[in-house]
């Protein structure tokens, strides 16, 4: 049986992605998968915030299929959002909506630091 540590809250939909990841991938690739997001988060954020409007959509794309396996259901939504805004031309994110996406991820960020750090 795959579990996930029990300070991930099934609640927020972090545990059963989490659960899918590790039955679809194993344990260790699961958890390697969590810990790629949690790195290049810092990247996407930065490309999200971009004056390229094409480069901050495909940001805002990458991030919504990434955040949505990881169950980071709040930051997926943001990202469908974002994504159908920026594929208007000249349609920029605002300092608010940055604001929005690391609010976001700061909520799911500690219980994927805790399932990457596991050792199942």
């Amino acid at each position: 049986m795959n579990r996930t540590p029990p300070e991930v809250s099934s609640e927020s939909g972090i545990e059963p992605a989490l659960n899918e990841l590790t039955s679809v991938l194993g344990g260790q690739m699961a958890r390697e998968a969590v810990g790629v997001f949690l790195q290049t988060f810092p990247r996407m954020l930065h490309e999200l915030g971009q004056s390229d409007t094409e480069r901050s959509r495909r940001a805002a794309h990458g991030l919504k299929s990434s955040a949505r396996q990881m169950g980071a259901v709040a930051l997926a939504d943001l990202m469908v959002d974002f994504e159908k805004r920026l594929g208007v031309p000249d349609a920029k994110m605002t300092q608010a909506d940055i604001a929005a996406v690391i609010g976001a991820f700061s909520a799911a960020a500690g219980p994927l630091r805790t399932f990457a750090r596991s050792r199942a």
